[in-house]
């Protein structure tokens, strides 16, 4: 036996693993007897599960971490009750495998490679609950073939179920949430509920199961409804209705919009969709989507409905529009209705269910309380360049369907004489409807619009030339009242009439005219600076009056100083 350092350089780096013995010999035929023996790994195994107590079944998943403290091993064991599922084992390089033994599951992973460090393995199974019990116990995960084990437990509910700590717990401990593995408390998708450690296997965990009820919550919700009308002078009104919704499960959104209301698009989350009519009701069924889950909250899509409805002519010198705003069956937390009247109207007074609004903040895409700025054409255009885009020829309908399909390649479509709009080719999906928001915007909003509910919007208006006069008339009434004011006061002040009564009468002048300005549009500085001049002028004329009598006065009694006795 000699040194490993006295070997030669070479034959200390050829082998693999690490020299144990070195020996010299100096004649032929030598003999070496080894005595081998294959000493045990000593394994740590720390376990994190959780429990997911569901209505029907119990869902566990444990991570068993090992750690080699001495020696080495490619293979790891461990035990599960016989009356669970297992569902899968994950680890890196791991085959597993399973047998029934004594009413235990006995699984055995063979890994690829040795391991001398640590090692992680991820085990899923389940553990199914009758819908009668009361009480359960959890299953337990033992590792096989190591020296020692302990772990975490936590506990957590799906649905409406409340569970506690059965009397009989055993080689348990209670702990705090904060005390858990963060990788556990990260896994649970539902707040940890009972938080438990163990320091040897053996334990018993019964826990006590109680079903509550359910209550029915709201599975569609729409956040924010919008509506632009645009209204035509000749009786035309054209409304684009956008709901922002967030659905679960419903599959349809019932528009209630009249019977006699034209359809001419819809869609659902920027896609153009074909919408359906319950003979019943006359109501629009537009279908919905799901919402998708972006950071455990379900987002909101954009369903739109376009239609048209005829409205009364805006003509003469005043005319009433009455609008309907549709209803839904889905409560929506708010709405803003954006009405476009011709420039050549003016609204003087409104009433209904919807409050007005000097500005509304519309969703992405909107304005916020201006007109738009588009090209403003007449609405024969808009409804004749929306029918051609309806087209549907009915001598042609495989030629039709290829022009609204999506290979057509922008060449002119061929000439001849429209079919209405209402004729549609079945099957056919609508086009997008771009609605030109040209005139006058008005605003209205409402909070928490009840389902199934219209809401109702009437405005009075009158045109634009007399417009202009009522506000002429208006500003010269309060020139008058204002120049009549000084004369006024002082016919009072000369008669003995108490000064309160005076400022009684001009008051009610003033909310007069007021009124009469509120209703012709102008601004209340234009009726005060009207009454100002007036009053500036009324008290310059008064003056000159007075400084006129005084000289007369003045003149009379000279005369009558010269014609003393």
């Amino acid at each position: 036996r000699v040194d490993v350092a006295t070997l030669p350089e070479a034959l200390r780096q050829a082998p693999a693993q690490p020299v144990v013995h070195a020996y010299k010999y100096t004649q032929p035929d030598y003999l070496i007897t080894l005595a081998v023996f294959i000493e045990e790994p000593h394994v740590a195994c720390q376990t994190s599960t959780l429990i997911s107590v569901g209505e029907r079944m119990l869902s566990c998943i444990t991570l068993l971490q090992y750690d080699v403290l001495r020696g080495a091993t490619n293979r790891f064991s461990f035990s599960l009750p016989g009356d669970v599922n297992l569902l899968n084992v994950v680890g890196e390089s791991a085959e597993w495998s399973v047998k029934r033994t004594d009413g235990q599951l006995e699984v055995v992973v063979n890994l690829n490679n040795t391991i001398r460090d640590r090692y992680d393995l991820t085990v899923h199974y389940e553990l199914p609950v009758a819908a009668e019990s009361e009480s359960v116990i959890v299953p337990e995960l033992r590792a096989s073939r190591v020296n020692r084990q302990n772990g975490h437990l936590a506990l957590a509910t799906r649905g409406n179920i409340k569970i506690e700590l059965g009397a009989e717990a055993e080689g348990v401990t209670r702990i705090d949430e904060s005390e858990l593995p963060q990788g556990l408390v990260r896994s649970s998708s539902t707040p940890i509920l009972h938080a438990f450690q163990y320091y040897q296997p053996g334990y018993l965990l019964p826990i006590e199961l109680q079903r509550l009820e359910d209550v029915a919550v709201r599975v569609v919700s729409i956040d924010a409804a919008q509506l632009t009308t645009v209204v035509t002078e000749e009786g035309m009104a054209i409304t684009r209705a956008r709901y922002y919704v967030r659905n679960q499960m419903r599959q349809f959104l019932r528009v209630h919009v009249g019977p006699d209301a034209e359809i001419w698009g819809a869609q659902v989350d920027g896609k153009p969709v074909s919408p359906a009519r319950d003979e019943k009701t006359s109501a629009v069924l537009l279908p919905l989507m799901k919402s998708v889950q972006r950071d455990a909250k379900a987002s909101a899509f954009v369903v739109e409905l376009v239609y048209k409805e005829q409205a009364p002519p805006l003509k003469g010198l005043t005319a009433t529009l009455r609008l309907r705003a549709p209803a839904t069956d889905v409560l929506a937390n708010s709405l803003v209705w954006e009405v476009f009247l011709p420039d050549s109207r003016t609204v003087y007074h409104s009433s209904g269910d919807l409050k007005p609004a000097a500005s509304v903040v519309l969703a992405a895409g909107g304005r916020r309380g201006a007109a738009s700025r588009m090209p403003r054409q007449t609405i024969y255009r808009l409804r004749e360049g929306i029918e051609r885009f309806f087209i549907t020829d009915i001598n042609n309908p495989a030629g039709s369907a290829a022009a609204q399909g999506r290979s057509y390649s922008g060449a002119q479509l061929p000439g001849g004489r429209p079919a209405p709009a209402s004729q549609r080719l079945a099957g056919v999906l609508p086009i997008q409807v771009q609605l030109p928001e040209s005139g006058t915007p008005y605003y209205f909003e409402r909070t928490l619009v009840p389902q199934g509910r219209p809401l109702l919007l009437e405005m009075k208006t009158y045109g634009r030339g007399t417009a202009k006069f009522h506000k002429l008339l208006v500003l010269l009434l309060s020139a008058a009242c204002g120049f009549s004011l000084p004369p006024a006061l002082g016919r009072m002040r000369r008669e003995g009439v108490h000064a309160s009564r005076a400022h009684i009468g001009w008051l009610g002048a003033v909310a007069l005219l007021y009124v009469l300005s509120s209703g012709a549009g102008l601004p209340a500085y234009y009726l005060l600076l009207s009454a100002a001049t007036g009053c500036a002028a009324g008290g310059a004329w008064l003056i000159g009056q007075v400084r006129a009598s005084g000289g007369q006065a003045a003149h009379h009694t000279q005369e009558n100083a010269e014609d003393g006795p």
